[in-house]
């Protein structure tokens, strides 16, 4: 595998698997009516990042193996041709990630009612969100540029991008990783005690009734200022602003109709425009995005709780029979079924908080080897990659088990924060804005 035609290979068989699984991945979480334009960019740029990710183990090993047979020749075709796959997939993620799907985001959600307005106006919005990391980001190159780091060629302004976009990142990076290194093996030692499961499924499910209430609020407000506003409007009696209106009624939610705590929809002259309405409208949009996903995570919550209660249950039987009462399905388990839940289940999950605790320890080790001065030998994955015995296909093994691991922990623990109802995957619900942020 350390050969340049090798690296070819790898890198055509596991992209040409990775296209397939980021296809099943977006179209397993997206919700229906997603936007066909997000869709492909939302491939576009996920394919691209695990292709980034799935290049590393690929170079680890060409480079170790190349090495250790001084074989000059073979090293600098695969470093050539690992560089230029590594250009192919970064740059489109330096612009998906940055530029594209964040005006998607902005985008979908705009409230203006001709193409042409939606896009000046979520141009607007995303500038006026992002000004401030743009400012920063040109003093960070011309502190660069005025340092000697980096010329005016398009390879040193590449390289700059990788250092800001690297710094600006790592630290969140660092952050996500040490909380999901110490928390994922608790989770799953905990997971292994059916009542402590069942107890923290219950405070789970009632957390996002509460959050499901919550968007259910911020619609119906929404809906009272349409509905509020929509008098008012009448009593212009202009054309233009009617045939707004219109679709804005046709978007507010079926179920919402009340206009009590409304508020009319006017700008400064106190004056309802096509601006307040698309306004109003990008507010509506919002409010029902935030209010789907929430019913889409209540379904998922009052799923594990259900079935964890019939789990309880089934101990507790009076019967003496080992089955599970399966209380949505209104169906008895078989056997085996009872068994994995009761007894295999969180024999499991404590094997997997032991090994995965594991794997804190050697990652921390590992981060302590890499730092200058000390013995890089104190990192039990540097001692395996560096091993004489170690084939490239092993390498590539080893590191791909790692850094999965690694990315699964990061995206665990991102998962856990719940930025303001953005970062959220339901299957089947996730909306245009979830999937591109």
């Amino acid at each position: 595998m350390a050969g340049g035609a090798n690296v070819t290979a790898y890198v055509s068989i596991i992209f040409i698997m990775t296209f397939f699984a980021t296809v099943h991945l977006v179209r397993k979480y997206a919700e229906k009516d997603f936007p066909k334009v997000t869709y492909i960019t939302c491939i576009a740029g996920y394919f691209c990042t695990f292709g980034l990710l799935l290049l590393v183990p690929i170079d680890l090993a060409a480079t170790i193996i190349d090495r250790r047979n001084n074989d000059n020749e073979t090293y600098t075709t695969d470093r050539e041709n690992i560089v230029d796959v590594y250009n192919a997939v970064f740059i489109p993620i330096l612009i998906l990630a940055n530029v594209v799907l964040v005006f998607e985001e902005y985008y979908n959600t705009d409230g203006y009612f001709t193409i042409g307005s939606r896009w000046i106006s979520a141009f607007k919005r995303m500038m006026f969100d992002i000004i401030g990391g743009i400012i920063a980001g040109v003093i960070i190159l011309a502190i660069l540029i005025s340092s000697n780091v980096t010329g005016g060629s398009a390879s040193s302004l590449q390289l700059a991008a990788v250092i800001v976009t690297n710094t600006v990142y790592e630290g969140a990076l660092m952050f996500l990783l040490a909380y999901g290194l110490v928390a994922f093996p608790r989770m799953l030692w905990n997971s292994a005690d059916l009542d402590y499961s069942l107890l923290a499924a219950q405070m789970n499910a009632a957390s996002e009734f509460k959050k499901l209430s919550e968007s259910s609020l911020d619609v119906s407000l929404v809906v009272s200022d349409v509905m509020k506003t929509k008098k008012q409007v009448e009593s212009y009696g202009e054309k233009s602003l009617e045939d707004c209106f219109k679709v804005l009624l046709d978007d507010a939610p079926e179920g919402f109709t009340s206009s009590t705590m409304g508020k009319v929809a006017v700008d400064k002259t106190g004056r309802v425009t096509v601006d307040t309405l698309a306004s109003l409208r990008t507010r509506l949009n919002v409010a029902k995005d935030r209010y789907r996903m929430a019913q889409g995570r209540v379904e998922e919550v009052k799923f594990a709780a259900y079935q964890l209660e019939d789990v309880a249950a089934a101990r507790s039987r009076t019967d003496g029979q080992e089955l599970i009462f399966w209380s949505l399905f209104n169906k008895e388990s078989t056997r085996n079924e009872y068994l994995w839940h009761v007894k295999y289940r969180p024999i499991l999950h404590k094997i997997g908080a032991i090994i995965t605790g594991m794997i804190a320890v050697f990652m921390c080790m590992g981060i302590f080897g890499s730092i200058h001065g000390v013995d890089g030998d104190v990192s039990i994955y540097y001692q395996i990659i560096q091993s004489d015995s170690a084939t490239a296909g092993g390498i590539v093994i080893f590191v791909l088990f790692t850094l999965g691991y690694t990315a699964y922990i990061t995206l665990w623990s991102l998962l856990q924060v719940k930025l303001a109802g953005l970062m959220e995957l339901v299957e089947g619900s996730t909306t245009p804005e979830s999937m591109s942020f």
